[in-house]
């Protein structure tokens, strides 16, 4: 594909800076292949993330198809599943009344959006090479956070069903090794690990639209030594029992406050937690525009990131790279194997604490507390960034993989 101009497709159900992550890796892309002299055209829905709609930030100037999609600000996991549905419908209403591209890449917000252009291509002479670029693996993350049984006949059938789907693939583009695993179990032929990459929308408006916020933040920091910042969605996959937990026991100590910026399906939790504990050192915010996020971050001292054992290799954190990119080192509570947990061992930029252990929590936040490496934790940080989760260094693997 490097070697001469081609047409891309690019498919997921959200595009351009907005909330939403993959709206974000998607416009990355799109703005990257434009760049490579590629013909790029989006087809993405109209729907809010996560009920929270954001004005999408866009600045490749490729063709942007926004496909209905209902409804408009979906909440809850129906109203996600609905929105789901009806841009699947329109994705492949559009799919089959247009000649096809060269290289079609889909996402999977949705998942199975392989499935319509697979069976378009069998009836097209002229085909497209498909690539499958996977932020989550379906059915499995489903059955991993109680949305299915993992022996129901309805899980079986959607394995099958991947499985057909993935192993007609040209390719799968997966986040780590732990989803490489599970692409290849699907009979994924050919399987490239490109790991999500920081992407930096400029704003002017930071200071002014997050004014009340980093009052609020920078007042926060004359009370507590250090703040550890938690950004974006809280929902399947996550889990912030460990921090509550510590929370609660130790309702008076001054030394970490928790800020916890975003939203999702298990938001509610946060919401009570504080409602009950009333602690100061507890922040909650609602989603800010993506390209405010840096900003936030600057205010923070670490980076606080969660996956649960069960999800891995099904999904990936997208926190890392806006920490890192910002000299913040990582706190993440989850199992090895995982994009994060790879990070901190390969750059040493962090700390991991499996999701139940307590008693580590506690010892990894008294030895930040008496330690004094402010210093080493930035250039760490900063030296990830550089080498594997920069926008420039981010592109460049993808173009590498989808050109193979």
């Amino acid at each position: 594909m490097a070697s001469k101009a081609v047409t891309v497709w690019l498919a997921n159900l959200y595009h351009g800076g907005g909330a939403s992550p993959t709206g974000v890796l998607m416009e990355s892309a799109a703005t990257a292949l434009q760049r490579a002299g590629h013909e790029v055209t989006v087809l993405s829905g109209n729907a809010a993330y996560n009920g929270s709609y954001c004005e999408p930030t866009e600045r490749s100037t490729g063709r942007v198809r926004r496909l209905t999609t209902f409804p408009r600000q979906p909440r809850g996991l129906w109203g996600r599943l609905l929105s789901w549905g009806t841009y699947l419908a329109s994705l492949s209403l559009f799919a089959f009344t247009h000649r096809l591209p060269d290289v079609v890449i889909v996402m999977t917000t949705p998942p199975y959006m392989h499935v319509p252009f697979l069976i378009r291509n069998a009836l097209s002479l002229r085909k497209a090479r498909l690539l499958l670029w996977s932020q989550d693996v379906y059915p499995e993350i489903l059955a991993a956070v109680g949305i299915l049984r993992w022996n129901s006949w309805t899980y079986r059938a959607l394995l099958r069903l991947q499985g057909w789907a993935t192993s007609r693939v040209h390719a799968a583009l997966v986040l780590d090794e732990a989803m490489a695993h599970i692409s290849r179990s699907h009979g994924a032929k050919m399987v490239h690990v490109v790991p999500n990459w920081d992407v930096d929308f400029d704003s002017t408006e930071s200071e002014r639209e997050l004014h009340d916020l980093l009052k609020l933040l920078r007042e926060t920091r004359r009370r507590f030594r250090f703040i550890i910042l938690y950004t974006g969605n809280y929902s399947w996959g996550h889990d912030l029992s460990l921090v509550l937990r510590f929370l609660h026991q130790h309702p008076g100590q001054r030394d970490f406050c928790f800020a916890f910026v975003g939203g999702g399906e298990k938001w509610h939790e946060l919401e009570h937690f504080q409602d009950l504990e009333r602690l100061a050192s507890v922040v909650l915010h609602p989603y800010i525009r993506r390209e405010l996020v840096r900003s936030l971050i600057e205010q923070a001292d670490i980076g606080l990131v969660t996956l649960q054992k069960r999800s891995l290799g099904l999904m990936s954190p997208s926190k890392i790279h806006g920490y890192l990119t910002q000299g913040k080192p990582l706190l993440y509570i989850g199992p090895r194997g995982s994009n994060v947990a790879e990070a901190i061992e390969r750059f040493g930029c962090g700390w991991r604490i499996d999701e139940d252990d307590l008693a580590e929590f506690e010892r990894t936040l008294d030895a930040i507390s008496r330690g004094d490496q402010a210093g080493e934790w930035t250039s760490q940080a900063q030296r990830a960034a550089r080498e594997r989760y920069l926008e420039d260094a981010g592109t460049a693997t993808f173009c590498r993989a989808i050109g193979s």
